[in-house]
């Protein structure tokens, strides 16, 4: 981190975070342009290379700030009510969609962290945020009924398979959502509506009768 840029008022950091996320996630590291952020930011180049010595420090402090955001504010929501397991998947992932309609660029930007070639970045954010990831993990599994389980049902990759169920049905409808609060509480409920049906499929599967 760059203990320059966080002495900085919270507005013009915020100004200089906003834009450098905007670039990062639209275009990705390689085709991302400092001259388009100093222009955005209405900075001076020196001004910004005086903050962060090169492009790949300010991304990795735009990642680091992605990250933190989004598991910290998926953290604070997460307060949930039902100990049944599927249900708290359910309240679990419209936590995160949430999150992905606040935030979308952050969600871009991470996303296409991941489905980069850049080891050292993945190496480096997974070995950095794996306590805060724990425990974002442990408070969605925290109190929940395991005795409704069948005996030898394997929950790490029903967890996997919710987590893919989930990331894909929410990456389907929120592709075409607009920024009407009405558009996004239609969004939820069908998500909530369509999972259901494939959890309805695997409660046979792992439940006891």
């Amino acid at each position: 981190m760059s203990s320059v840029f966080d002495n900085l008022p919270e507005d013009k950091k915020k100004t200089i975070i906003d834009c450098a996320l905007k670039e990062f996630a639209h275009k990705g590291y390689e085709q991302a342009s400092t001259n388009n952020i100093i222009k955005e930011a209405g900075i001076s180049k020196g001004i910004l290379f005086h903050y962060f010595k090169t492009k790949k420090d300010l991304y990795r402090y735009i990642i680091c700030h992605s990250i933190d955001t989004m598991y910290t504010r998926m953290l604070e929501q997460m307060d949930f009510k039902s100990t049944d397991y599927f249900e708290r998947m359910l309240e679990g992932s419209a936590i995160k969609m949430q999150i992905q309609l606040e935030y979308p660029e952050i969600y871009v930007l991470v996303v296409n962290i991941y489905k980069s070639n850049d080891v050292d970045i993945i190496k480096e954010i997974t070995e950095r945020y794996m306590p805060l990831i724990g425990a974002y993990y442990k408070k969605l599994s925290d109190g929940i009924n395991m005795t409704k389980f069948k005996e030898g049902a394997d929950i790490n990759r029903l967890n996997e398979l919710i987590t893919w169920l989930a990331e894909g049905m929410s990456n389907k409808l929120v592709k075409n959502l607009s920024d009407d609060p009405k558009d996004m509480e239609n969004v939820r409920q069908l998500m909530e509506e369509e999972f259901m049906r494939y959890v309805d499929i695997l409660k046979d599967g792992v439940y006891r009768g």
